[in-house]
């Protein structure tokens, strides 16, 4: 859908001021104009400097024919610019609320289901996981922490799910430049053999909608070779139309380095990961996953299972993030009964338990700063003008 002709017509001089008045207003010399017209070119200059990233990127979508109603965000900046240049403030501070609110609502349009957790300004809850580990070796913290679980739900209902386990368990490390994995090493046929994850979902009566079981690297292109994809296991009940997406993070590798670095994805030669800068030290550090050559920087070492699924299999009363007081461990949306890691860095085997509530681990998200400048200058702004309005309504009577 394009932009509305309305707003692509629109005359930006007929918010100018009457010439005579402006002349007046400069007259009065040595006078601080303490209204809302200054604030709000300052409100519009922050626009385009913290949102500058934003419409670059909105640019490059528009390229591509995605998401072409981003353009009328576009559209909004430019004519922001415009009142900045012609002095047409009132104009401006619309420019200003609307194009913020463009770009949050742009924020959380959806995900895109490539393997890679895309961060709290898209996935709007998430929970700590914790892993009870079964024959844990000496000295590790057990419940092991550091894994998380985060979901979103579309307009539509559709729910995405990212699930990423800690790198103290487990990792995309492999090879010759395994991370943490000791003597016994780790190899990428490991990934691919018996690596897998359960999820159970239930609906508000607390009955199971859908049993997926997805297998971590076992996914093959149309040609039979291996792209190391996520695969659908088991799914109860028999229908995989009801997973809309899914991915592994160590498929997304695949995408992203298997044509230009084919060596790291050879199996039966024991192929390796890419080299970090702490290579071969048992004890993890800031530089465990740093990659020694930065043309691998976009290399995924988290082992994570991301997937969409039909929103209409939760019923009208959707998806319930919430904990379950009966279930400790447990949602009562979601279960986690099976997560397999063989082999993994510390125990023979692991339950998984979802902690805490119902915002993301580490505390809940508060606006960036840019945003909170933002609508304060939006809202001085509205003061500001009201003010001089009130003040010319005076002289006048």
């Amino acid at each position: 859908m394009g932009c509305p002709e309305e707003l692509l017509v629109l005359d930006i001089a007929k918010g100018q001021r009457d010439p005579q008045k402006q002349k007046d207003v400069a007259g009065r010399s040595g006078r601080i104009r303490s209204n809302g017209a200054w604030i709000g070119m300052s409100g519009g200059f922050w626009v385009i400097v913290q949102n500058f990233s934003f419409l670059l990127d909105l640019a490059i979508r528009k390229c591509q024919n995605v998401q072409t109603n981003d353009y009328c965000v576009i559209l909004l900046f430019y004519q922001a610019w415009t009142c900045i240049m012609k002095k047409c403030w009132v104009f401006l501070l619309i420019c200003t609320a609307i194009a913020a609110c463009g770009r949050q609502a742009s924020a959380s349009s959806g995900v895109v289901i490539d393997g890679l957790f895309d961060g709290a300004s898209v996935y709007d809850t998430g929970f700590e996981v914790s892993f009870s580990l079964d024959g844990a070796d000496a000295g590790v913290e057990n419940p092991l922490p550091g894994g998380q679980i985060w979901f979103h739900t579309d307009a539509n209902g559709d729910l995405s799910v990212a699930f990423i386990q800690p790198k103290t368990l487990v990792d995309n490390s492999y090879g010759d430049n395994s991370v943490g994995w000791g003597s016994s090493g780790h190899k990428l046929s490991q990934l691919q053999k018996s690596d897998l994850a359960q999820f159970v979902f239930k609906d508000v009566d607390r009955m199971t909608v859908l049993d997926l079981t997805l297998e971590y690297g076992k996914g093959l292109a149309p040609d039979n070779s291996p792209n190391f994809s996520s695969t659908i296991l088991t799914i109860d009940p028999n229908d995989e139309s009801l997973v809309l997406a899914h991915q592994s993070s160590l498929g997304k590798n695949f995408e992203n380095f298997g044509v230009s670095d084919p060596g790291f994805f050879d199996p039966i030669n024991n192929s390796s990961s890419p080299l970090t800068l702490n290579n071969g030290n048992l004890t993890l550090d800031s530089d465990s996953y740093t990659v020694a050559n930065a043309a691998h920087v976009a290399w995924e070492f988290a082992v994570i299972y991301e997937f969409k699924i039909d929103g209409r299999i939760f019923g009208p009363g959707g998806f319930d993030p919430n904990p379950d007081p009966n279930n400790v461990g447990s949602l009562l949306g979601l279960m986690l009964p099976t997560v397999h890691d063989s082999p993994n860095k510390v125990a023979l085997e692991a339950t998984t338990l979802i902690n805490g509530g119902p915002e993301p681990p580490g505390g809940p998200v508060i606006p960036e700063p840019g945003s909170m400048m933002l609508l304060s200058f939006g809202a001085l702004g509205l003061l500001g003008y009201g003010y001089r309005r009130r003040r010319k309504a005076v002289r006048t009577d």
